[in-house]
């Protein structure tokens, strides 16, 4: 195995440890959201499950996408945009 198949394989297995880290804490965040927001089990359950159900759906055409694409282009573009709109401010206008 040569640097960069090192560097790809290294890449790869810190995206995949990040995303069952995701994973794995949203059970956590379902007890402290239960309790901050006034809404029922049943509610947050249903968006949860529809959270998990978005990432399935994506899977396929994201993965399409980056056997077309080079899959570095794809996670910088995905990256770049994550980022850019959490700095971005709100764009929802007002109300007087």
């Amino acid at each position: 195995m040569d640097r960069n198949d090192r560097a790809v394989t290294a890449f790869a297995m810190l995206g995949h440890a990040t995303f069952h880290t995701y994973e794995l804490v949203m059970p956590i965040f379902v007890a402290i959201w239960l309790e901050a927001f006034a809404t029922t089990p049943a509610v947050l359950g249903a968006v949860v499950g529809a959270s998990y159900a978005l990432v399935g759906v994506g899977a396929l055409p994201s993965g399409l996408l980056a056997d077309r694409v080079s899959s570095k282009a794809l996670v910088l573009a995905c990256s770049a945009w994550a980022q850019r709109s959490r700095s971005s401010p709100s764009r929802r206008r007002s109300r007087p």
